[in-house]
C-alpha cells in the first residue's frame, strides 16, 4: 500500500498577442492526492489497484488555458507471470 502528493505552486502567465496587446493569467497553488495498493495471491498472480486524486480536486495543467488535470479515478490491474 502506498501513496503520493503531487504539488505545484503559484504561477504566473504573460502573454502577448500580435498586435502588442499583454495579457496576464494566474493559476492558485495545489495539490492532489493519489493511491494505491497491491496484493499478491502468489507469486505469479497479483492485482493492483491505484486511485488517482482521491479528493477530486479540480485543477488547470496551464494557467491561461481551460485544460483540466484528471478527475477522480479508479483503474485495477491483474497481473499474471508466465
Amino acid at each position: 500500500m502506498g501513496g503520493g502528493i503531487n504539488h505545484q505552486s503559484r504561477i504566473y502567465l504573460t502573454a502577448y498577442d500580435a498586435y502588442g496587446g499583454r495579457g496576464y493569467a494566474t493559476q492558485k497553488s495545489f495539490a492532489v492526492f493519489n493511491l494505491m495498493m497491491r496484493y499478491a495471491f502468489s507469486e505469479k498472480l497479483s492485482l493492483g489497484v491505484n486511485l488517482g486524486n482521491v479528493f477530486d480536486k479540480e485543477y488547470r495543467v496551464t494557467a491561461g488555458t481551460h485544460n483540466y488535470g484528471a478527475e477522480r479515478n479508479l483503474y485495477a490491474t491483474l497481473r499474471y507471470r508466465f
